[in-house]
């Protein structure tokens, strides 16, 4: 009976592994149940995926979810060779594998048992399923997502009912996807847009502060000549050598953030591409359904789904930050310390109320942009 199954199903689904252009779910499920019979599909590719110790951002799954106990053996569903292995979370890796065909699909939640290089057929062990499910994405030849489930499975003895394959979103489901990806994408560029600022910010600011740096170095030797001749006392002497030593210590602190704010931007623009080809997806997506497109501008408009509405928030309370003029630090500082030593006046009953409030209103003014 086992001999008959493998003649009948398992061997020419294994044969049309090597031939097929375009893989599909329904393959992969047949090798992999070889290994673990209870392997079933709990994720679809266009299911939306919160942020996570997973993903930094919000956006569609992109890929397939396939449930199997922990310590399972997951398996190659096509040929082809290890090009990356990836640390995704603690000890869960992404294995990646190009296949002949230029198909690429990423194994992810994994303890890798191949190595880069390898070269491995369908129905090999890449690894061990860490939690409770192997996570299985797949780019097409052309660099883009590939929705290797909802392809047509070849008609081997009913598979079509023997393996759940994901059906196409429904309605719903595309619009909430293009609505949410849409407005993410919107407040990811308006982050990105702020990032891009504030580093152009800082940098003039540490340019600023180098040249204060320099100018208070070159001082040091007139003063100590000053110094030597009696001209001046030996502390002013050592507070302008502190005071050079601190601008030092600031020029290399404000140096290292901008290095850090300068990947953070780096970082920001990679992912930025991410969700661009996500929001691709999801408006073809919705392009299958023929939406009108006045309905589509009005629930953007108007969301009503809660990750909707919330993505649209953040996005307004972005761009009103980011539309905020910007103010000169050393002016914010001065307000700042003009409105403390009016408050001790105040206090001390040096100044009348109306001009502490004054200067607390200027300073309040400032801070907000106005």
């Amino acid at each position: 009976m086992l001999l008959l199954l493998w003649v009948s199903v398992v061997a020419p689904v294994l044969a049309s592994v090597a031939d097929s252009q375009a893989p599909d779910l329904v393959t992969y499920l047949t090798v992999q149940r070889l290994e673990c019979p209870s392997a079933t599909v709990t994720g679809r590719f266009y299911d939306w995926r919160s942020v996570s110790k997973y993903r930094r951002v919000a956006g569609l799954h992109l890929g397939y979810d396939i449930a199997m106990p922990a310590g399972s053996p997951a398996v190659a569903g096509w040929p082809g060779q290890v090009t990356r292995i990836a640390c995704w979370y603690g000890p869960e890796y992404g294995i990646t594998v190009l296949s002949p065909s230029g198909y690429e699909t990423t194994y992810g939640h994994l303890a890798p048992r191949v190595k880069v290089g390898d070269v491995v057929n369908a129905g090999d062990v890449l690894g061990m399923v860490v939690n409770d499910h192997v996570d299985i994405k797949m780019r097409a030849p052309s660099g883009t997502y590939y929705d290797f489930g909802h392809s047509t499975p070849p008609p081997l003895l009913g598979l079509n009912a023997m393996f759940p394959v994901a059906s196409q979103p429904t309605r719903g489901e595309a619009l909430r996807s293009y609505l949410t990806t849409c407005y993410t994408l919107k407040l990811d560029e308006a982050r990105l847009a702020e990032a891009r600022t504030s580093l152009q910010r800082h940098g003039v600011r540490l340019a600023t502060l180098r040249a204060r740096v320099r100018r208070e170095r070159a001082r040091l030797p007139r003063l100590r000549g000053y110094l030597a001749d009696g001209l001046v006392a030996r502390v002013q002497v050592q507070q302008a050598e502190r005071k050079v030593l601190a601008g030092v210590a600031r020029v290399n602190a404000m140096a290292a953030a901008l290095v850090l704010e300068s990947r953070d931007v780096r970082s920001r623009e990679a992912s930025l591409g991410s969700e661009r080809r996500q929001f691709a997806d999801a408006r073809r997506m919705l392009a299958q359904w023929r939406i009108p497109a006045a309905v589509v501008q009005r629930m953007l408009q108007h969301p009503s789904d809660p990750a909707v509405v919330e993505a649209r928030r953040e996005l307004q309370r972005v761009r009103s930050v980011a539309s905020r003029p910007h103010v000169n630090p050393a002016i914010l500082a001065q307000a700042r310390a003009r409105a403390e030593r009016m408050k001790r006046f105040y206090d001390q009953g040096v100044v009348s109320r109306v001009e502490y409030e004054r200067a607390e209103a200027r300073y309040q003014a400032l801070l907000k942009g106005d």
